[in-house]
C-alpha cells in the first residue's frame, strides 16, 4: 500500500496534482518552494495527530480564505484480510487495481472566522468522517514523520511511552523480583535520615494543628513499577563496555530516527517521511544514513532535500522538483527507470545529482572547460552576477555523450546549455575518422533540426556515417564548408559547437585575444591541460575578465540566450 495520487488547492501556496508517485521518491526545489508544506499536506491527511490541528485563513494561499482541497489516493495492494475488513467498503477498482481516495476539505465560516473540515472516503459513494477523531484507516496505516531537526530527548522518551503502552495492552508486566526490589527501595528511601528530617519540618508547626485538626504529615518513597519506564534512559557504550558521555550530532541523529521507528506499532502500513536527513550530517554519513533509511522496511518512502549527497539514483524510483513563481508552486517530475539507469547508470553521480538543485545548467565535456568558468566567476563580478540571476551551475560530462544528463534535466525543467569542441579523432581500428565533437550533441537535436540539419549537408538523412571520413584527410571539406551553418544550428538549440578543431585551448587563447598571445602557448596548454592552464590564467599578465572584445567568444555566447 501506498501513496500514489495526491491534489493539493488552495494550501499555502501549493496548487498541484501529482500522479504516478513511486514507493520511493525525492521532494526537492530551492528554499521556500513547498517541500515541506507537501509533506504537511499528506500528514494532514493521513495522521490524526497532525489532522486534529485545524486549518486558518494564513493556510489558504495569499490568505484569500477559500475552500482549501487536499485528496490522497492509495494503492491498496498486499493488504491483510483483517486490513480489508476495516477499509474494504471504501475501496474502488481502478486500472485494475484496488485504489482509496480520501479527500480533506476545508471551507471557510465568515461568521465564526474559522475553517470548518471534513474527511471523505471514496471517490464515487463519498463516506464523510469527522477530523478530530481516528477512522479505520488510521488503525492500519501510520505516518512516521522524521523533522529536519532531530529532538533525540522527545523520541527517546516516546519509545519508552509506547513500550510501556504497548506491554500493558499484550499484559506483559515487569517481573515480581523488580516489584520486591522497588519495594525495598521505597522502605529504605522513607526511613532515611534527610527524608525523615524533612518530614519533621512539615509537622513542626502547632500553629497549624487547629486547621489540621490532628492530621500529621509522612514523606513516603512511591516509586512504583509502573512508573519505571519514566527513569529509563540510553546508555552509550563502546566495544569494551566502558559508558560514553558524549555522542556525536551524526549517531544521534540515526538514533533518533531508528527509536521513532520503533515507536510504532510493527503490524501496521508504514509511510515514512523524512524532511532534509542531510541536516547535521557530513557527506559520508548523509550517504550511510539514507542506506539505513532504506533498512527500515517501509511501504513507501519520501524525502526532501537540499542535498546531491542524498540523492541515490540507484535506488531512487522518482524526483519531484518544485518550482514556486508568483507565490505559486508547480512541478516537474522524472522516474529513474530501471534501463534508463542501466543505460547511462555510470553518469549518475554527486556531480548530477547537484545539476538538480539549479535552474540553468551549462553542460561542458571536461575538467579543464569547468576550472575556465569556475575562475571566471571569481575574477569578473559581471560572469557571477549572470550565474546567480540565472541560477546557474556549470558542470562536466567527462566528454561523454551529452543527451543522457540534458535529457534528464529538460525532464525535471531545469534549462540546459551545452558547450562542446569540434574534435576530429581516428575510429579505433577503421579506415576512417569522425567529428566527435558534433556526434556528442547529434541526439539534442528534435526531427526538426536533424531535418534542418540534413538540408544544410545535402543529404536524405543524418546517419551514423553522415560526419565520418575517409582517415587519409584531416577533414571533410564538405563539412567544413557548412561550418557556419551547422553552427548556427546547433545554437538554436542551446549547443555553442566551436568552430576549429583544437579543441578547448583554441576557444580559451580566442577569448585571451592573439594580441596576447606567443606562437608556443597552444602547446603549452595542451602539453598538460588543467595544470598549465592553471598556471597561465594565474599569470599576471593576463587579463582574465570579460570585455567588448571577447563577450562574443562561443565559450560565453551562451549568456545572450
Amino acid at each position: 500500500m501506498h501513496i500514489t495520487y495526491v491534489k493539493v488547492q488552495n494550501f499555502r501556496g501549493l496548487d498541484l496534482c501529482i500522479s504516478d508517485l513511486q514507493t520511493k521518491f525525492l521532494i526537492m526545489g530551492r528554499n521556500d518552494t513547498g517541500k515541506s508544506n507537501l509533506c504537511y499536506a499528506i500528514r494532514k491527511v493521513l495522521d490524526p495527530i497532525i489532522r486534529r490541528i485545524p486549518f486558518n485563513e494564513n493556510d489558504s494561499t495569499n490568505h484569500n480564505k477559500e475552500n482549501i482541497e487536499i485528496e490522497i489516493k492509495l494503492i491498496m495492494d498486499d493488504i491483510s484480510r483483517t486490513q480489508r475488513s476495516l477499509v474494504g467498503r471504501w475501496l474502488e477498482q481502478e486500472n485494475e487495481k484496488e485504489v482509496l481516495y480520501i479527500t480533506l476539505v476545508g471551507e471557510y465560516n465568515d461568521d465564526l472566522m474559522i475553517y470548518e473540515e471534513n474527511l471523505y472516503f471514496g471517490k464515487i459513494d463519498k463516506e464523510k468522517a469527522a477530523t478530530n477523531v481516528t477512522n479505520n484507516l488510521d488503525k492500519i496505516l501510520d505516518i512516521i514523520y522524521i523533522e529536519a531537526n532531530y529532538n533525540y530527548e522527545r523520541n527517546m522518551n516516546n519509545y519508552f511511552s509506547y513500550q510501556k503502552k504497548n506491554n500493558e495492552i499484550h499484559e506483559r508486566t515487569i517481573g515480581e523480583e523488580v516489584l520486591n526490589q522497588a519495594n525495598k527501595m521505597n522502605e529504605s528511601i522513607s526511613d532515611d535520615s534527610i527524608i525523615k528530617n524533612m518530614t519533621t519540618d512539615l509537622n513542626v508547626n502547632s500553629d497549624f494543628d487547629e486547621i489540621f485538626d490532628g492530621i500529621s504529615f509522612k514523606i513516603n518513597s512511591n516509586i512504583q513499577v509502573s512508573n519505571i519506564y519514566k527513569s529509563l534512559e540510553i546508555s552509550f557504550v563502546d566495544r569494551d563496555g566502558n559508558c560514553i558521555s558524549n555522542m556525536g550530532d551524526g549517531k544521534l541523529k540515526t538514533l533518533s530516527m531508528l527509536l521513532k521507528q520503533l515507536s510504532y506499532d510493527n503490524k501496521k502500513i508504514k509511510i515514512l517521511i523524512v524532511e532534509e536527513p542531510e541536516n547535521h550530517l557530513y557527506p559520508l554519513l548523509q550517504q550511510t544514513y539514507s542506506q539505513l533509511v532504506e533498512s527500515l522496511g517501509m511501504n513507501q518512502f519520501i524525502f526532501t532535500s537540499h542535498s546531491p549527497y542524498i540523492v541515490d539514483f540507484k535506488k531512487m524510483e522518482q524526483i519531484i522538483r518544485l518550482v514556486r513563481k508568483d507565490s505559486i508552486t508547480t512541478y516537474k517530475s522524472m522516474n529513474i527507470e530501471e534501463d534508463t539507469f542501466s543505460q547511462f547508470g555510470y553518469l549518475m553521480n554527486h556531480e548530477i545529482a547537484e545539476m538538480l538543485f539549479y535552474d540553468t545548467v551549462l553542460l561542458v565535456e571536461g575538467v579543464s572547460e569547468k576550472y575556465f568558468y569556475n575562475t571566471l566567476a571569481v575574477r569578473d563580478r559581471l560572469f557571477q552576477r549572470f550565474l546567480t540571476d540565472k541560477k546557474m551551475g556549470i558542470f562536466c560530462v567527462n566528454g561523454v555523450d551529452f543527451f543522457p544528463v540534458k535529457n534528464f534535466l529538460n525532464g525535471l525543467g531545469i534549462t540546459t546549455y551545452i558547450k562542446t569542441d569540434n574534435d576530429i579523432f581516428r575510429v579505433p581500428y577503421k579506415s576512417f575518422k569522425r567529428y566527435a565533437g558534433i556526434e556528442r550533441v547529434l541526439n539534442c537535436l528534435d526531427e526538426n533540426g536533424k531535418t534542418e540539419l540534413s538540408s544544410i549537408l545535402g543529404v536524405n538523412q543524418i546517419s551514423e556515417n553522415t560526419f565520418r571520413f575517409d582517415a587519409n584527410f584531416d577533414l571533410d571539406s564538405n563539412i567544413e564548408l557548412k561550418m557556419l551553418e551547422i553552427q548556427a544550428l546547433f545554437e538554436k538549440y542551446g549547443i555553442y559547437l566551436s568552430i576549429g578543431h583544437d579543441g578547448f585551448e583554441e576557444d580559451f587563447l580566442d577569448f585571451i585575444g592573439q594580441d596576447k598571445i606567443c606562437k608556443d602557448d597552444m602547446k603549452y596548454l595542451k602539453k598538460a591541460k588543467l595544470k598549465n592552464l592553471h598556471k597561465y590564467i594565474m599569470d599576471e599578465n593576463i587579463s582574465f575578465e570579460i570585455n567588448e572584445t571577447n563577450k562574443s567568444s562561443i565559450l560565453l555566447r551562451f549568456m545572450n540566450e
